[in-house]
């Protein structure tokens, strides 16, 4: 019928968007590339990770990790970042912030988790993390943490 049609058409459709939205390397990260339905917007390896939403929102949104190093380890820091277009977006952030909250306490407490078990050696050697914390170079010249 008629919809069945439609439907095969959007599926092709969505099937195109999505591998245009494949990544050069499963694992590495550059600044443009997409990360499910955000774009990278900066990216630092082991500092800094921003990302800008590539969904269809009532205003901008960006979602920012930062890693620091800190005496026991280091301060994983998640920034959650809209700029609402209208009436419309600041009820679409104040309605949903009750879900935000729970989402992105999960997932900071996840990552967190994951850059524990990558750090006790747990993970499997090329799944690597998003945000992979370099090793701290020591000896003359290298004081400061990371490269």
């Amino acid at each position: 019928g008629i919809g069945d049609g439609d439907g095969r058409r959007r599926s092709r459709r969505f099937q195109r968007l999505q591998r245009g939205k494949r990544r050069r390397h499963p694992v590495e990260l550059r600044a443009g590339e997409t990360l499910d339905f955000w774009r990278v917007e900066e990216y630092e390896p082991g500092r800094r990770l921003r990302l800008l939403a590539e969904m269809k929102l009532p205003g901008r949104a960006w979602l920012e990790f930062t890693v620091e190093p800190d005496r026991s380890g280091s301060l994983i820091t998640q920034k959650a970042v809209f700029d609402p277009r209208g009436l419309a977006g600041l009820a679409y952030w104040y309605g949903i912030w009750p879900l935000h909250r729970l989402v992105f306490a999960g997932l900071i407490r996840n990552l967190a988790r994951a850059a524990r078990k990558e750090a006790a050696g747990l993970t499997r050697k090329g799944t690597g993390s998003i945000m992979p914390v370099p090793p701290k170079q020591e000896g003359p010249g290298h004081d400061a943490p990371g490269p």
